[in-house]
């Protein structure tokens, strides 16, 4: 007896004690926004203790079944499990506690238990069934305690199951029948929630504001004032959402509160016109309780201000640079989206400064030359230019030189003498500016290494593209993105980077109606003009000619065959480009995943570019985790990995029978009825903003305003 009365002893106090300090860690995370993960965790000394009070209890009943701690033992084993998010484990003990105690002291307590482990599992009408039974048998005992936490647990049952009249006749029973003030002040937030979450705001101010009739607690008075007063914003009542936050910020026992009180002040100032106001207690918020929730919140409403309303994006990208560099928050992904975005901003216009800048030099030493020729120029005209240049800044000039490989990759399509671009790259940057400024000073001739002006304008016609880019599917304001792709058609039009820029400008004009765009047609019509061999321009074809009664076909299926053609005809370069085609065109195809697939085993058995093979089998192995073509890639990028040669490697590829090969007689026939079951990953590779509809924008084509 006294080993089994031990046992049980032993593991109530680790229960108690594990409950404690569960409880007081939820009672510290109040108000604080957490995961999904961080919803599921309990401190870690915590479950050790429940882990031990499950031991022990298992103890007692295999080896002491005739004891009298049998139902005390599964009513512990079953909270353990309930606290551990075993819920399923936890609805099996306290089944055994009911099925085999039925007149125990615990049994009320166990059907209590047993309805809030059905309504974790989803059981809902089950969670309710036995709520109303405790209730029933709480009213017959006279037990105040289980009846109160009975209609609390039908207020939240009802509410998942979206019987909203119910949920608050629940949690009006709470405040009627209950003697725990704490318990009724928990029921008047929940109805404010409800009330809230409706839209019917005037109803949630008046259950918000009598949270402190029955409760003194600090926090559940900070909770219920400050959701009334977003409630006030919400109905446009702004002044009195103003006067209960001040009044507020003025109580001192809302001091560890005072943080979010501030920032709901800002968010005031911001929905009254009071933008100056709302910055700066947005920034008082940002630098007195840095990298807090938040401050992190407040730098993003501060970035939202800047980027959008004033157009000040050196400070919209300072801002977001915080939120990128914090975690946990449902804003920090799309912070991160924006300031990646407006990094990509700057270096475009970084590059396109440069650009200019070496054109404004060019065009004047081509004109000062010492003899007749362009090949020779004096460093004073250079010297000169470059001092009283205001956008030249000879350090960018120098450093464009590192830039040159990244350069020559934007524009590797178009043959291009890098010898006629770019300075050597063997010359060190420092040396070649000291060398460049010692020669001005003393005056001598000098051969300037600048770029031609029809490569600068490919430049800048790259920068305005990406700048395009930016505008139309990150920061998403199409004026802007219709200015730059405007731009970058106007610099340079080629076969490369134009027929993209033509088809999105389409897509603009299409997706903003409101706006004085070109029609739609206009650009097709250029598509199909100028471009008239590219997947674009059969694309805009196809538009053009919607309105006939054509019979429907599958696009990336016609694409695929024609990219099979070609390497029939050993034109592989030109099949990998119309693979590119179909995903990008057709993110959601089936033969999107088939198309990368294609790629890496044209690169590795046609062209011989193993590395590169490597990098697209990869590609494919994450970006389409469970289709066929995903393993296939995952078994190539290994077999490549472990080949001494390329041939080595394009034979073992000829001779495996478990290597898929995309290209043979009717592969596409033949793959069809697979594809069409493979579940594909969209790629975000051709922005198509058809859900940007309605966006504020400027109507002239301007870009927008810099600080």
């Amino acid at each position: 007896m006294v080993t089994y009365f031990n046992g049980y002893y032993n593991a109530k106090n680790l229960f108690s004690d594990a409950e404690d300090e569960i409880k007081t860690a939820a009672f510290l995370a109040r108000g604080k926004e957490v995961t999904v993960a961080q919803v599921n965790q309990i401190p870690t000394t915590a479950k050790q203790k429940l882990g031990q009070v499950i031991d022990k209890c298992s103890n007692i009943l295999a080896f002491h079944s005739s004891s009298g701690f049998v139902d005390n033992a599964l009513m512990l084993i079953g909270k353990s499990f309930f606290y551990q998010m075993e819920y399923l484990k936890a609805e099996r003990k306290f089944v055994e506690l009911l099925a085999q105690f039925p007149n125990s002291s615990l049994a009320l307590e166990a059907q209590l238990w047993y309805a809030r482990s059905e309504e974790k599992l989803g059981k809902l009408d089950d969670g309710v069934r036995e709520s109303n039974t405790a209730v029933l048998v709480a009213q017959k005992r006279h037990d105040n305690e289980v009846e109160t936490q009975a209609h609390q647990l039908l207020g939240v049952l009802y509410g998942r199951m979206n019987q909203t009249d119910k949920s608050i006749a629940e949690y009006e029973k709470v405040i009627s029948v209950s003697t725990d003030d704490a318990a009724k002040g928990d029921a008047q937030i929940s109805l404010g929630d409800i009330y809230f979450e409706g839209g019917q705001y005037k109803k949630a101010i008046e259950a918000y504001l009598r949270t402190e009739d029955y409760t003194s607690d600090i926090y559940s008075n900070y909770y219920s004032k400050l959701r009334a007063s977003i409630a006030y914003r919400e109905i446009g009542e702004q002044k009195k959402g103003l006067a209960l936050l001040n009044s507020m910020i003025n109580d001192f026992r809302n001091k560890e509160y005072l943080a979010a009180i501030l920032f709901e002040r800002a968010n005031n100032y911001a929905e009254s016109g009071r933008r100056d106001e709302a910055i700066d207690e947005y920034i008082i918020v940002d630098t007195s309780y840095a990298h807090t929730e938040y401050a992190i919140r407040s730098a993003y409403k501060l970035g939202l201000i800047f980027e959008k309303e004033l157009g000040l994006y050196h400070r919209a990208l300072k801002y977001y640079s915080e939120v990128n560099a914090a975690t946990g928050l449902n804003i920090v992904a799309d912070g991160r989206r924006k300031y990646t975005a407006f990094t990509r901003y700057f270096d475009a216009r970084h590059r396109l400064k440069i650009a200019d800048s070496l054109l404004f030099v060019l065009s004047d030493t081509t004109r000062k030359s010492i003899h007749d020729t362009l090949d020779t120029v004096t460093a004073d005209s250079i010297h000169q230019k470059i001092v009283h240049a205001d956008s030249l800044n000879m350090t960018s000039i120098i450093d464009s030189v590192k830039s040159k490989n990244f350069i020559l990759d934007r524009i590797q399509r178009k043959p291009v003498k890098t010898d006629s671009i770019f300075v050597n790259s063997n010359i060190d940057s420092l040396k070649m500016k000291n060398f460049v400024l010692d020669t001005a000073k003393r005056k001598v001739a000098i051969q300037p290494a600048l770029p031609s002006a029809d490569s600068l304008q490919i430049l800048k016609a790259i920068a305005a593209h990406e700048l395009g880019d930016v505008f139309y599917s990150e920061v998403v304001e199409p004026d802007s993105a219709f200015y730059w792709y405007n731009q970058s058609l106007l610099w340079h039009y080629d076969r490369n980077y134009s027929p993209r820029i033509l088809y999105i400008l389409a897509e603009l004009s299409r997706t903003n109606p409101e706006k004085k765009f070109p029609a739609p047609e206009e650009y097709h019509s250029r598509l199909d003009h100028d471009f008239p061999e590219l997947i674009y321009a059969e694309e805009a074809r196809r538009f053009l000619r919607k309105g006939s009664s054509a019979v429907k076909i599958d696009t990336a299926l016609e694409y695929y065959a024609k990219s099979e053609k070609q390497v029939d005809a050993k034109q592989y370069e030109k099949a990998v480009e119309t693979l590119r085609s179909i995903i990008q065109l057709f993110p959601k195809s089936p033969f999107a995943a088939k198309s990368e697939y294609a790629i890496g085993w044209i690169m590795e058995n046609n062209l011989a570019q193993p590395d590169s093979a490597m990098v697209q089998y990869k590609r494919v192995a994450k970006n389409y985790k469970g289709t066929m073509y995903a393993l296939a890639a995952s078994r190539r990028f290994e077999e490549v990995q472990q080949s001494d040669t390329v041939k080595t490697d394009t034979l073992k590829t000829k001779n495996n029978p478990q290597i898929p090969k995309p290209f043979s007689p009717d592969s596409v026939k033949r793959n069809l009825k697979g594809l069409e079951k493979d579940t594909v990953k969209q790629l975000p590779i051709i922005p198509q903003n058809d859900k940007e509809t309605g966006r504020r924008g400027k109507t002239e084509l301007k870009p927008k305003v810099l600080d």
